[in-house]
């Protein structure tokens, strides 16, 4: 099972975070698939619209899940993560076309 679902419909992109059981919270490859399919959506003249759904009912996204911040080994780890998505966010924000 996929965690991020991206599927393309005509002029409809759409990407479904599929984590239901962990409230869709995001793991560090769910941020990869985010940023490139952002990045589809601004290189393909056809796609119009982007969509962005939670599966399974009960939580859009939770935010990122954290229990990968285990793995951080110093404080470095935390700014590359902040880094990354502070890279991918900033093209949601007031974003149109």
């Amino acid at each position: 099972m996929s965690e991020l679902i991206v599927t393309a419909d005509g002029p409809v992109l759409r990407v479904v975070f599929n984590r239901p059981a962990q409230h869709n919270a995001l793991t560090w490859a769910m941020w990869d698939g985010l940023y490139d399919a952002c990045e589809r959506a601004d290189a393909d003249p056809g796609i119009k619209l982007l969509t962005i759904s939670g599966a399974g009912g009960r939580a859009f996204v939770s935010g990122t899940d954290i229990s990968q911040f285990a793995d951080f080994i110093d404080g470095a780890d935390g700014i590359a993560y902040e880094r990354k998505v502070q890279g991918i966010l900033p093209g949601f924000v007031g974003a149109s076309r």
